[in-house]
């Protein structure tokens, strides 16, 4: 029924997007608003034909690999090599149940707002930290409403953040 409409979809801010079991005295759930609202959208493009959910899912993971690229060619200095990275990420045999089953929209979804997150944090690096990464947290806010498992953005930007002032910078002669 939420599924049915654009605007009966925006009712998966105030209910869980699955629940375990209804009657028991507590809930555990998932709460995935964006997820719901996507899957309303690839509804509303084709009705009940999967050809819009498809368009979507595809398409969502044609712009993550882009970011994948844009990321990768920042980290590594490289626009070539960050487009092999991007390459491999784009057409790599784990993704293909993200992207062409309906029910897994959440991972290309959270994937790239993921991935916008983390080049958003490190652009925010390179150029000297000025400020707040407002524009990350910017990008960590739908990816957090796609998929829980994007908690694990803080994690991988820290990791990346330690692993380029003490691992990467040494080999490649930059300063700490």
């Amino acid at each position: 029924l939420r599924l049915s409409s654009l605007g009966s979809a925006f009712g998966a801010f105030f209910e869980p997007y699955w629940s375990f079991d209804p009657t028991a005295t507590f809930t555990n759930s998932y709460w995935r608003p964006l997820t719901t609202i996507t899957l309303a959208l690839g509804r509303s493009l084709s009705g009940t034909d999967p050809l819009g959910y498809h368009i979507l899912s595809l398409g969502l993971h044609l712009l993550a690999s882009v970011v994948a690229w844009r990321l990768a060619a920042r980290l590594l200095g490289s626009p070539l090599v960050g487009l092999g990275v991007a390459l491999l990420f784009a057409m790599h045999p784990t993704h293909v149940e993200s992207v062409a089953w309906v029910s897994a929209i959440n991972d290309p979804l959270y994937g790239l707002f993921a991935l916008l997150a983390l080049d958003a944090f490190v652009e925010w690096r390179d150029k000297g930290s000025q400020g707040s990464p407002w524009r990350a947290g910017i990008w960590l806010l739908p990816a957090l409403l796609s998929k829980e498992q994007a908690l694990t953005v803080v994690l991988v930007a820290l990791a990346l953040d330690l692993s380029r002032q003490w691992l990467w910078a040494p080999l490649v002669g930059e300063k700490k």
